[in-house]
């Protein structure tokens, strides 16, 4: 599957809470449909309009599709609805307004560090998860 058709999912390369998810929607992609690549990574520099010390910086995971961005709890509730079930079903908090889960979404990035760690450089895949990461 292309780049273009897959959804790419940008993350905080060093985060251990952003790693931990990125591999819990690997063991569950089943199809490929989705790509990842780190914020700080040039892929991010490719697809994403943002100002260079936001990556430095990242609080945010995003999903990109089909040249459409999704930050923060967005991004999140559209890669659950694009996991096979039972887990897309967990999209249906995706209803609750953003001025309720961006909030709570920017809480909990701002303490992931402290709360699950950092890593000193981005995680390395599994030599089957490989041709799912960009640079």
């Amino acid at each position: 599957m292309s780049e273009e058709k897959r959804i790419l999912v940008f993350f905080d390369g060093v985060c251990h809470l952003c790693q931990g998810t990125v591999q819990f929607i690997l063991k569950r992609d089943r199809h490929q449909r989705f790509a990842f690549a780190p914020l700080q990574g040039e892929t991010a520099k490719q697809y994403l309009s943002v100002p260079s010390e936001a990556l430095a910086m990242p609080e945010s995971v995003i999903a990109w599709h089909e040249g459409k961005t999704r930050e923060r709890a967005a991004a999140i509730f559209y890669i659950l609805q694009n996991l096979p079930r039972p887990w897309n079903w967990l999209s249906v908090f995706r209803f609750v307004p953003t001025f309720v889960s961006d909030p709570l979404y920017r809480f909990v990035a701002r303490n992931r560090y402290r709360w699950f760690g950092r890593s000193e450089s981005c995680m390395m895949p599994r030599p089957e998860w490989k041709q799912q990461f960009l640079p």
